[in-house]
């Protein structure tokens, strides 16, 4: 085989691996694929959320998740009109979506598109712990966490790496899971995302003081090329061509500051594994971030009489 002709089958083979990634088609999780639907009452979200059980795609470890429908504006005529500033479910999909071409898969809860009580939204996992904070009878209630423990410190180092990636503007503490037990670090509810019309932009996050280095290596590695095709999937039920172009615009460029930010990182500043212990805690809490802020509310929950939740 002559030098042109493998040039030429190599170009084919990598513009088919293109083209099957562009048209990978969307699994739209239908009644058919999950047990039971319970509306829950209506709480912080304008749009109606569900508890689902019983659900047979992969979703998270329980099989449960909940559904939160996305509200469509039809307008005076009721003709279906998009509407980004109703639960914009494409960017908690986009979010999951991306989070698994990092290798990052767990670090927010998984979601997907779904169709259920004749509702279009998206489906998100079940994950694993318990919110930072919760609302209680007795008001806001903080979860007594030790934040000095290793494996919490790099999960929210990651999440907020993370964040500061997809331009997430709705990560306050109640959307942080811990669990306790195997210091497991999950965000959900990702659809102020992208700077989106619902997403803040003045509250996404910085990048992390401290970085894990396995995770440094692996939004290095992502190419920026290809985020069309990790973002969306044929068969989508939203968002319109213009909305698809802001997110990927978004994506790429924050997507890019990261591995900046990253290739600057002083040595010291980039943690290996087990290097997460006393030493980075007293660092990492005193810098402006995700483990700050839990940190000083925690701290000043406690000093108002605050009994944290055991």
């Amino acid at each position: 085989m002559s030098t042109a002709t493998a040039a030429l089958t190599k170009t084919k083979r990598a513009l088919k691996r293109r083209v099957k990634t562009i048209v990978r088609r969307t699994n739209v999780v239908k009644p058919a694929d999950v047990g039971t639907i319970t509306p829950l009452a209506p709480g912080a979200s304008s749009n109606p959320v569900s508890q689902v059980t019983g659900v047979k795609v992969k979703i998270s470890k329980t099989g449960n998740a909940f559904f939160k429908a996305r509200s469509i504006n039809n307008g005076a005529t009721g003709v279906t009109q998009y509407d980004p500033a109703s639960s914009p479910s494409e960017f908690a999909v986009a979010s999951s979506r991306l989070a698994r071409a990092l290798g990052l898969g767990d670090v927010i809860a998984r979601n997907k598109w779904a169709k259920l009580n004749a509702q279009t939204g998206v489906i998100s996992g079940e994950v694993p712990g318990a919110p930072i904070t919760s609302n209680t009878t007795t008001g806001k209630r903080y979860l007594d966490i030790d934040y000095q423990d290793g494996r919490i410190q790099k999960g929210l180092s990651d999440l907020q790496l993370f964040d500061a990636i997809t331009a997430q503007g709705d990560r306050f503490s109640q959307n942080i899971f811990i669990d306790r037990t195997t210091g497991k670090v999950t965000g959900i509810d990702d659809d102020a995302s992208f700077l989106s019309s619902s997403s803040n932009k003045d509250q996404a996050p910085q990048f992390p003081w401290l970085v894990a280095d396995d995770t440094a290596t692996k939004i290095l590695k992502l190419r920026s090329s290809g985020l069309r095709g990790v973002l969306f999937r044929s068969g989508d039920p939203f968002p319109p061509d213009d909305v698809k172009d802001q997110i990927i615009a978004i994506a790429t460029a924050r997507l890019q500051a990261a591995k900046d930010y990253i290739k600057g990182l002083p040595a010291a500043r980039r943690i290996g594994s087990g290097g997460w212990d006393a030493t980075t805690y007293t660092t990492f809490s005193a810098q402006p971030g995700y483990l700050k802020r839990e940190v000083d509310g925690l701290a000043n929950f406690k000093g108002t009489g605050g009994i944290p939740l055991p």
